[in-house]
């Protein structure tokens, strides 16, 4: 490699941390909203077993519920995709700016 060449390993290592640093820092929230979700609804899913086993609603009814819970669970795992396309987008951005700071360094243009 001569001195006008980018270091390809260290640009590779460098692209990998702030990846990981970017992509880290959005986990606890696409975790927290799918968790928060699942205990919302918990109660709700044990009322309506408990319905069915008693025989107070039909299957046709359970089904039904079930798709309304289906389609509540469906928003919510837009929310996240909403969240991680924004995380995908924030690491993008910081992987581009290690690659154009690995060039940048190489030509010494600062």
């Amino acid at each position: 490699m001569s001195k006008n060449e980018p270091d390809l390993q260290r640009m590779a290592k460098d692209v990998a941390s702030v990846l990981a640093a970017s992509l880290s820092r959005d986990l606890p929230e696409m975790q927290s909203v799918a968790v928060s979700f699942l205990k919302s609804r918990e109660k709700r899913l044990k009322q309506l077993t408990a319905l069915r086993l008693k025989s107070a609603i039909s299957d046709a009814e359970l089904l039904s519920e079930l798709e309304d819970e289906k389609l509540a669970l469906e928003t919510k795992l837009l929310s996240l995709k909403v969240i991680s396309a924004m995380a995908i987008q924030d690491a993008a951005n910081a992987a581009i700016h290690a690659i154009q700071q690995s060039i940048l360094n190489c030509l010494k243009i600062l």
